[in-house]
């Protein structure tokens, strides 16, 4: 695992290009609303989402998406959702300004977790060389995780169907339904 101090700048070696290199693979980058933060209702829809948009000088997980990937509740496609190229079905699109805005790529998830309130990361990532994020495009056999921070939302992604974990308040209690077979 590495830890990356926050700001973390990289360097753009050989005139490689993250934001070139996700656009000529016609790959978004996409922080999704999953089912794994459902312990706490600031991480649920679409809190979370709202959150995400807000906190873009900290470090964030994204996955990248191809015009083929598939979401994990699209029964036609995908047996098991974990086997998706996404844990959530809808999220927030962002763009790049420059190219020390990505900090770790991985063809899988990395187990990325904040460290600490300065921002550093721990992540089983690479840094963004050309190979780096070619792997974690071409090697993935689901999701994969790249490590984001200082973007721009430019739009909402929804997969087919969609399936958001949120909180809400049933005002009936009758309307509870309990299958007794």
């Amino acid at each position: 695992m590495r830890i990356r101090e926050f700001p973390y700048i990289d360097v753009i070696n050989n005139g490689f290009s993250v934001r070139n290199f996700l656009k000529a693979r016609n790959a978004l980058l996409i922080h999704f609303s999953t089912t794994m933060s459902r312990h706490n209702s600031e991480f649920l829809f679409p809190a979370d989402l709202h959150n995400a948009i807000k906190l873009t000088e900290v470090p964030l997980s994204f996955s990248t998406i191809l015009p083929t990937d598939r979401g994990p509740y699209d029964r036609h496609s995908v047996n098991i959702p974990a086997h998706a190229n996404a844990y959530g079905s809808v999220g927030i699109v962002v763009d790049i300004g420059d190219d020390g805005c990505v900090e770790t790529v991985n063809h899988r998830d990395s187990g990325t977790n904040q460290v600490d309130a300065s921002g550093a990361v721990q992540s089983d990532g690479e840094l963004p060389s050309q190979a780096a994020c070619e792997r974690s495009l071409d090697l993935r056999s689901g999701t994969n995780e790249w490590v984001v921070r200082n973007y721009q939302t430019v739009g909402i992604f929804v997969f087919r169907p969609p399936y958001v974990m949120a909180e809400t308040i049933l005002e009936d209690p009758a309307l509870l339904r309990f299958n007794q077979n």
